[in-house]
């Protein structure tokens, strides 16, 4: 009898073990989405980029331009819905902002560089996702 107990707690030891190791590696991981667009001189310009199986919950938007001057916007849309949008300045340096309580979807984050001026060098943009 004692042996026969012994077997069973080995063996449900040994059935569990892979699942107690991959539960912190699961819950720690995260995602994330960049696209980077050189941009071309017209009045406006879209970089976009996008993140199919968010899980939900918060997301981190990044926006970075080089070479232009003026004012840009973002915005985040779940399927035809805008989410979160911001006004920015494309002279900044790199910016991060947040969007909150965002349901479990398929997302589309836009990048609205508007009227970009002359330059010498090459004029581009780098938006990101992260969660």
């Amino acid at each position: 009898m004692r042996k026969s107990l012994f077997r069973f707690f080995l063996v449900l030891a040994a059935l569990m073990a892979p699942l107690m190791s991959a539960q912190p590696a699961l819950a720690g991981q995260l995602g994330h989405e960049t696209a980077f667009c050189e941009v071309v001189d017209k009045p406006t310009y879209l970089c976009t980029a996008y993140v199919y199986n968010f899980p939900g919950g918060t997301m981190s938007i990044d926006a970075d331009t080089c070479c232009s001057v003026g004012t840009s916007h973002w915005y985040l849309f779940e399927k035809s819905w805008r989410r979160c949008e911001q006004e920015f300045r494309t002279e900044a340096p790199a910016q991060s902002w947040t969007c909150s309580n965002l349901p479990a979807n398929n997302y589309k984050l836009q990048a609205l560089i508007t009227q970009p001026t002359q330059h010498a060098d090459n004029k581009w943009v780098s938006i990101g996702l992260r969660w």
